[in-house]
Order: structure tokens, then sequence, then C-alpha cells
């Protein structure tokens, strides 16, 4: 049976191929961030606004593959 998981594996591909920086990537998908060696992860703190523009790179990535072409909203939301 499918599962709805499979997504986030679609969701995280199309992110790695439309080129999202990996802790952007983390932090649209809700990871915790591994800091490993480099604590620099830990000081770095993403806009909303940066944010709002990878989802808009992956989304367009996304309906790109799907062969549609995407509409400009009127609607943003606030912070």
């Amino acid at each position: 049976m499918p599962s709805p998981h499979r997504l986030r594996y679609t969701f995280a591909t199309a992110g790695h191929d439309s080129h999202a920086h990996p802790l952007d990537l983390k932090v649209l998908m809700n990871h915790t961030l591994s800091y490993g060696n480099d604590v620099t992860e830990g000081y770095i703190r993403p806009t909303l606004e940066h944010l709002r523009e990878e989802i808009d790179r992956i989304t367009v990535f996304l309906l790109a593959k799907a062969g549609r072409k995407p509409v400009q909203s009127p609607l943003r939301l606030r912070a």
C-alpha cells in the first residue's frame, strides 16, 4: 500500500533537483539540523521571505515536471 510519507521523498528530491540549499530544505521539511562538527547552522535563521522564495522555486520545478505553468497568486500570507 502506498504511503503518504512518500510525498516527503518527492518534495525532498524536488528541493534537491531545484537547487534549494540543504539547510533551507531541512527547515522546510521540519527536520532537525544536524550540526556535526559545524556549529554554523545553529546561527542561521532563514527569514520567512527567503523560505517563500525557496518554496516558490520548488513549486515552479514541480509544476514544470507536470507540464504546468505557475499561476501568480495575488494573495500572499503575512508573517
